[in-house]
């Protein structure tokens, strides 16, 4: 409705602005209204330029007409982290393409990182700086992306199922298409029913953890899951305050952080414990939990065994999903929060823990 109201020139009042800065993960109210017009205008340039590029491989391969739309499908596939394609196996027969292969993943990227880096990006030339969250986002994104295209090496490299008989350029190019995918992306360059249990198991970090807040991918959130790591640490340190960037996280953002990663972890073990309930010893734990994370991240990605599950265990899948997107703690606000109830604070106790 927010884009409608834009569209026709209508004024957007303070619940809606509201809704847009919680959807957005906004700072404050200020400005969300040129943060949406700036974005559509960002997204329609990128998913074009991407189409573009596509265009001049995928004409060649199918004409002019399914080229092109097959071009701007995938553009705006990969940019909104949907992960749908027109090939059939998804990115698969390019798997040693690089033209394709590095467009598809720049697109993904991007579409991960969020509208509101992009705009501290625009105005860097002028203000010479970035903001931390902008920082901690590159510098978050940038870690995962090379440690994720290290792993999947490392444990397939040898693996004859995916990628041992590419040439060692290739399996760096399908090792970094997956360590960027496994981001809530949703394309696939290999079988993946055929990855070895380690590379499922750290898939599983990389998935859970998902893009950025404000960008069109789904999962816990890079920034989340940095400033849990963040203050976990500083705990260990002996350290009253988590610091980013010599700059001190507000208490209740940490707990919030953590608050989210805590709800998040029980939601996918609550479902992957409904689901093998219901399945009864038919599947694999580790491929349950693998489609659980998959839903929760809206990654989209399967070890092949989502058709062959119980009504009850794809409702529940669903339901995943839907949290998922609209974020687990949003949900459980809805759901508990209490706008009238009286605030007081109890005496305080004391407690052990560790």
């Amino acid at each position: 409705m927010a884009w409608v109201s834009i569209l026709i020139g209508k004024r957007i009042g303070l619940s809606g602005r509201m809704f847009i800065k919680e959807q957005w993960s906004a700072e404050s109210l200020k400005g969300l209204v040129r943060l949406m017009r700036f974005a559509t205008l960002f997204t329609l340039s990128v998913e074009g330029i991407g189409a573009l590029l596509l265009s001049f491989r995928l004409i060649p391969l199918y004409g002019i007409k399914k080229g092109v739309a097959f071009s701007v499908f995938h553009s705006i596939s990969a940019f909104c982290n949907a992960g749908f394609d027109l090939f059939g196996d998804s990115l698969v027969s390019f798997q040693g393409d690089y033209y394709v292969t590095l467009i598809i993943a720049g697109l993904i990227i991007l579409g991960g990182l969020g509208f509101i880096v992009y705009v501290d990006l625009w105005h860097f030339p002028e203000k010479r700086r970035l903001r931390g969250q902008s920082k901690l986002v590159i510098t978050t994104t940038a870690i995962l992306l090379v440690a994720g295209t290290f792993l999947f090496y490392f444990f397939e490299a040898t693996n004859v199922d995916t990628i041992a008989a590419l040439p060692v350029p290739q399996k760096i190019l399908a090792s970094f298409f997956q360590s960027t995918t496994f981001r809530t992306a949703g394309f696939n360059s290999i079988d993946m029913g055929k990855m070895r249990d380690a590379t499922v198991f750290f898939s599983f970090l990389l998935m859970f953890i998902g893009g950025s807040p404000g960008s069109t991918a789904g999962g816990l959130k890079t920034t989340t899951f940095a400033i849990v790591m963040s203050s976990a640490f500083a705990t260990l340190k002996g350290q009253d305050d988590t610091v980013l960037f010599k700059r001190r996280v507000e208490e209740e953002t940490v707990r919030k952080a953590f608050s989210l990663f805590v709800i998040a972890i029980a939601l996918v073990f609550a479902v992957a414990a409904f689901i093998v309930a219901f399945e009864k010893g038919v599947f694999q734990f580790m491929d349950i939990l693998f489609e659980t994370i998959s839903a929760f991240a809206t990654v989209g990605v399967s070890r092949g065994i989502t058709g062959s599950l119980s009504s009850y265990s794809k409702l529940a899948l669903s339901f995943t999903m839907y949290i998922g997107r609209i974020g687990p703690t949003t949900f459980a606000m809805g759901l508990f929060h209490d706008e009238h109830k009286k605030k007081y604070r109890y005496a305080e106790g004391k407690y052990i823990v560790g």
